[in-house]
């Protein structure tokens, strides 16, 4: 791709956002975060490492909000996870879709904006 860009040329790319991953699925349990779905775990430090190797520069990053659909699985395995040290089943009965109903209203009507989504866009800027 960068071959074929003119110098000052620019590149956005869309890649599942691995800084988000590592708070829901600390240690990389979940499937669908997993190949075939996910092929790799991108951050901000992955494309700061590449601009050591290729001839680009990072101009931007932006991350997409929370996606609706994302929302219930999101709570519900970042709930889980932070109160993991219980045990499975005790996490799965204290966090389930009945006692994060509240939760899931608030992540629906406001805070979800504020919320990192799976996404992150960034914006390279070739230096040939």
């Amino acid at each position: 791709m960068i071959s074929l860009l003119n110098q000052g040329g620019k590149i956005i790319l869309s890649v599942p956002n691995a800084a988000v991953m590592k708070k829901i699925d600390p240690d990389n349990e979940d499937l669908l975060n997993q190949p075939p779905h996910h092929m790799g775990h991108w951050d901000k430090n992955v494309f700061y490492a590449l601009e050591k190797l290729l001839p680009f520069k990072v101009k931007s990053f932006h991350y997409e909000p929370l996606a609706s659909y994302h929302i219930a699985w999101m709570k519900t395995q970042y709930l889980r996870n932070k109160i993991l040290f219980m045990g499975k089943f005790f996490s799965r009965l204290l966090v389930n879709h009945y006692t994060t109903l509240p939760l899931q209203f608030l992540l629906h009507f406001e805070i979800k904006k504020y919320l990192p989504g799976h996404t992150l866009l960034v914006e390279l800027e070739t230096i040939q």
